[in-house]
């Protein structure tokens, strides 16, 4: 049987814990989805897979028509869960994967609204006429 080498554990788990510490909410966000995703797959709490995937596409159907709206309003959702506390941004994140487990067809559609809002964003960027040095829309 091989013997644990205690130093190489430590310096894999400390990699981990950097990687951690840099991609946090990014971390969390894949861990709200995976969360939600499980949670509307086994009917843990309220929503099946079918409102997953109608409030998906109605969400992104919102982030598609109202994108300067949603823009705005996602702005402000991210400002103030990006901001200087780190207290806020864990606050933030646990909030989203305790409502991604609870009610994952609301995590969901806030996930479309973000992707419709997104793939407008792009559309609107990619065009020829578009000045590509401007930094806002």
């Amino acid at each position: 049987m091989a013997k644990l080498d205690l130093h190489k554990m430590k310096e894999k788990f400390s990699g981990l814990e950097k990687f951690g510490h840099k991609y946090l909410v990014e971390t969390l966000t894949v861990v709200a989805i995976v969360v939600g995703a499980l949670s509307a797959w086994t009917h843990l709490f309220v929503g099946t897979l079918g409102w997953v995937v109608l409030f998906l596409c109605l969400g992104a159907a919102v982030g598609l028509f109202f994108s300067a709206t949603m823009d705005h309003w996602m702005r402000k959702v991210y400002s103030f869960s990006s901001g200087e506390k780190k207290t806020y941004t864990i606050a933030a994140e646990a909030m989203k994967i305790a409502i991604a487990l609870f009610l994952p067809f609301l995590y969901f559609a806030f996930l479309g609204v973000l992707g419709g809002t997104a793939y407008q964003y792009y559309i609107r960027h990619s065009q020829p006429g578009h000045n590509k040095g401007s930094k806002a829309a």
